[in-house]
C-alpha cells in the first residue's frame, strides 16, 4: 500500500513558495506485488490520449528495493546549484535498479543486472544506427491509444542518465516509439547514447567538485519529443523502452513525463519547448518545511 512519508528536507525557513533542493521526489518502486500497469498509468493526466483497456504492457523486473527496475515519482528536481534539470510527476525505467538513482554521485560505475534479454524494437533501432544489437536489461512500457479528434501526435519529456559517460565506448539504448517509428533524438538530430557529441551531456562524472544529486556520470536537459502518429491507423501504440547493449554494467535511466497529444507536422524533439517545473511539494509549518512525497521506498 502507498503512503505519504517525509522524503527528506527540513529547513529553518518559515516561508517558501519554490523548491530550493530536491532531485527525485517521491521515488516509488515498481516491486514485487506491485501492479506496474496501473503504478505507470496513474502518472499520466492527458485527457486527449484514450487509453486501449487490456493493451498496456510493462517489462522489467519487479523484485524488492534493489532487485525493482521501474519506479514512479512526484517530481524531478537535479541540480548542480547551476543548472537545474526538471520534470512534472512520471515513471523512471532503467538498464539495473530504479533504487540505485541515489542523491549524489558516489561510484564511476554502478551495475545491477536485472532484466530480461532480446527486443525486435531496440535491436532494430541499434543495429539501424551501427550499435551492437545484444540488447539486455529490457524495460519497456507500451499500451494502444485513440486521440481526441483533430490531434495527431503525441508528446511527452524525457530525461536520460547514463553511468556510461563520459568514459565507455559501449552505450545503452533508448527508444520512444509512436506507431513503430523512434522519435527519440537529441536536439542535434542524433541518437540518444553516450557516444555521439559530449555537449549532449551535463557532465557529473564522478568526482566532480559540485556534482548533480543524482548517481548518473551524464545526464540530457529535459527534452521534449513530438511522435507523429500513424494517420492511416484508427489505433496506436505507444512503446517507452531503455536496455543495455553489449554488455549489463554501467546502468543508465529514462525519466519520462508530461505526456500528452497535439497537432504536429513534425516529429522528433523540440529543444525550445519549456519544460514545467515541478509542483510545489512543500508543506509549511511553523517548525519549518517538509517535503512529502508518495513512496514506499525513498532513495
Amino acid at each position: 500500500m502507498k503512503k505519504l512519508i517525509r522524503t527528506g528536507l527540513l529547513t529553518s525557513c518559515l516561508f517558501a513558495t519554490t523548491m530550493s533542493q530536491a532531485a527525485i521526489l517521491g521515488l516509488d518502486l515498481i516491486e514485487t506485488g506491485d501492479d506496474a500497469v496501473a503504478d505507470i498509468s496513474s502518472v499520466f493526466n492527458s485527457t486527449d490520449i484514450m487509453v486501449v483497456s487490456g493493451s498496456e504492457v510493462f517489462s522489467g523486473a519487479q523484485g524488492t528495493d534493489i532487485g525493482a527496475q521501474s519506479a514512479i515519482f512526484s517530481g524531478v528536481d537535479i541540480t548542480d546549484g547551476t543548472t537545474s534539470l526538471q520534470l512534472n510527476e512520471g515513471f523512471l525505467l532503467t538498464t539495473g535498479s530504479a533504487a540505485s538513482v541515489g542523491t549524489t554521485n558516489t561510484a564511476n560505475n554502478v551495475s545491477v543486472n536485472l532484466g530480461a534479454s532480446g527486443d525486435a524494437d531496440l535491436e532494430a533501432l541499434a543495429t539501424a544506427n551501427g550499435l551492437n544489437s545484444n540488447i539486455s536489461n529490457v524495460n519497456f512500457f507500451s499500451f494502444d491509444f485513440t486521440l481526441s479528434a483533430g490531434l495527431n501526435a503525441i508528446t511527452l519529456d524525457f530525461l536520460f542518465g547514463t553511468e556510461e559517460f563520459p568514459t565507455q565506448s559501449v552505450t545503452d539504448i533508448l527508444g520512444v516509439f509512436v506507431d513503430g517509428v523512434n522519435f527519440a533524438f537529441f536536439a542535434d538530430g542524433s541518437l540518444v547514447n553516450n557516444n555521439g557529441n559530449p555537449a549532449n551531456f551535463n557532465n557529473n562524472a564522478f568526482g566532480t567538485a559540485v556534482p548533480f544529486d543524482v548517481e548518473y556520470n551524464g545526464l540530457s536537459d529535459v527534452l521534449s519529443v513530438v511522435g507523429l502518429v500513424d494517420e492511416t491507423r484508427t489505433t496506436h501504440t505507444l512503446k517507452i523502452a531503455i536496455a543495455d547493449t553489449s554488455d549489463t554494467i554501467f546502468d543508465s535511466g529514462l525519466f519520462v513525463g508530461n505526456l500528452g497529444a497535439t497537432t504536429a507536422t513534425v516529429g522528433g524533439i523540440d529543444p525550445t519547448q519549456p519544460v514545467n517545473a515541478p509542483a510545489t511539494f512543500l508543506l509549511m509549518t511553523v517548525f519549518g518545511l517538509f517535503v512529502y512525497g508518495r513512496s514506499k521506498h525513498v532513495k
